[in-house]
């Protein structure tokens, strides 16, 4: 029994010892929960993680209720395909115009971080729901 509780012991040394990598993420949040159908509602992508070096995402909504109108920076749309801690992009505010009644969701598609070496990090995504009403 104290061999097993040793090499239990050892396992979990070496298994500390290797490093550990943390998570990055990805946070939506938005300057108001409700938004009068023809006003606007800013929508903004933070980026988070001490490992993360390069990452890309598609901003997802709905196209029926809202209308993107204009992004904090240079970034092709709804979509950052280059962010990077030499470009920026480590936080981005959409903006967006309710066009119709409804709740829609803002939530993140094709988002992807990467280390210095290029290797995938594991990520955490959020969503967030936008309620428009007339």
């Amino acid at each position: 029994m104290k061999k097993v509780k040793y090499l239990i012991f050892m396992l979990g040394i070496c298994l500390i010892s290797i490093g550990t990598v943390s998570a990055a993420s990805f946070k939506v949040t938005a300057n108001k929960s409700t938004v009068v159908v023809g006003n606007s509602v800013n929508v903004t992508v933070s980026v988070s993680g001490s490992d993360a070096a390069g990452w890309e995402y598609c901003l997802n909504y709905n196209t029926s209720i809202f209308k993107l109108t204009s992004a904090s920076s240079d970034t092709g749309g709804a979509c950052v395909r280059v962010g990077s801690l030499l470009t920026g992009y480590s936080k981005v505010t959409f903006k967006f115009k309710a066009i119709k009644s409804g709740t829609g969701t803002f939530s993140l598609r094709d988002a992807a971080m990467y280390g210095d070496d290029g290797s995938s990090l594991p990520s955490i995504f959020d969503s967030l729901p936008i309620a428009s009403t007339s």
